[in-house]
């Protein structure tokens, strides 16, 4: 629901438009409450730490919460999330990397989280991987528009090699820790993964530069159900440009190109392997 408060509602602020790039004060309960049911268990009817799930937090964020009852201990690390929004996402995303996604009570945990997020304003977002694919786990990702985020989730329903490789590359691009190489590589196989059935089906090692020349050649064997006659151009164009815009696929002796792609490049990549997947997936481009 797009709300707004009743005194902005004929205003030009953006103040409930902006997001907020750590924890702000009005979510502070919501998160010290999150972490606390992270971080406990019941066993007959007390309320137990996870000892080894908070050490395992101290190791992996660096945190010395003293040798004290793992009661205070995990009082300590919610104190420093709350005072320190960077590292009290980073202890969220660690967390959420824990739970399961075949789970439904994990699952409720991150769903009501999220809604939390989104409704505080929050530039972040949990981002679950689809049920069985053991190559990512749940995380926090980086909010974008709607549109973006419904393109994505009906790219990755259908559950098939390439939506693994889509998942892999939105978590790499947007998450807490970007890395925009592996999110453009991803992206590049996961067009291979949806393109190949139909481009290349009888060539099992086919890169896309391979299916591009055959998409381009063989033109008059593909059927593309938008655009007219200039929906084979449009789909060929967005595959030349993810494949040329990925310059560090290959060493150079040029002292002037770049080591790597950017963050902006891996986005794009990212938004470009989103929409071919899906027309590919869907039948939207199939053999005439």
């Amino acid at each position: 629901m797009n709300w707004r408060p009743l005194s902005e509602r004929r205003s030009e602020s953006d103040y409930h438009e902006t997001l907020y790039e750590g924890i702000p004060p009005w979510l502070n309960e919501t998160v010290a409450n999150w972490l606390r049911s992270s971080l406990t268990y019941t066993h007959r009817g007390d309320t137990k730490v996870s000892a080894n799930l908070l050490e395992q937090l101290e190791r992996r964020l660096r945190l010395p919460l003293g040798i004290e009852p793992d009661g205070r201990r995990l009082q300590r690390l919610v104190e420093v999330s709350l005072s320190n929004g960077k590292f009290g996402l980073d202890a969220i995303d660690f967390l959420a990397s824990t739970l399961e996604v075949d789970d439904p009570a994990d699952v409720d945990h991150l769903n009501s989280l999220d809604k939390a997020f989104e409704q505080a304003g929050s530039a972040w977002t949990v981002h679950l991987p689809r049920a069985g694919d053991d190559a990512s786990a749940p995380s926090l990702v980086r909010r974008v528009s709607p549109a973006g985020k419904a393109a994505y989730t009906a790219a990755v329903s259908h559950g098939r090699r390439s939506a693994d490789h889509l998942s892999e590359a939105w978590t790499a691009a947007y998450g807490r820790t970007p890395n925009p190489s592996h999110a453009y590589r991803e992206a590049v196989r996961a067009i291979e993964a949806a393109a190949k059935p139909i481009v290349t089906p009888k060539d099992s090692a086919a890169t896309l530069g391979k299916m591009i020349a055959a998409f381009d050649d063989g033109a008059s064997n593909f059927a593309v159900i938008f655009g007219d006659s200039g929906g084979h151009a449009a789909v060929l164009a967005m595959m030349r440009a993810l494949w040329k815009g990925q310059h560090d696929r290959h060493g150079t002796d040029e002292l002037d190109a770049p080591l790597s792609v950017d963050q902006l490049e891996a986005e794009a990549a990212v938004q470009i392997a989103v929409m071919l997947t899906q027309l590919f997936e869907s039948g939207a481009v199939r053999r005439a």
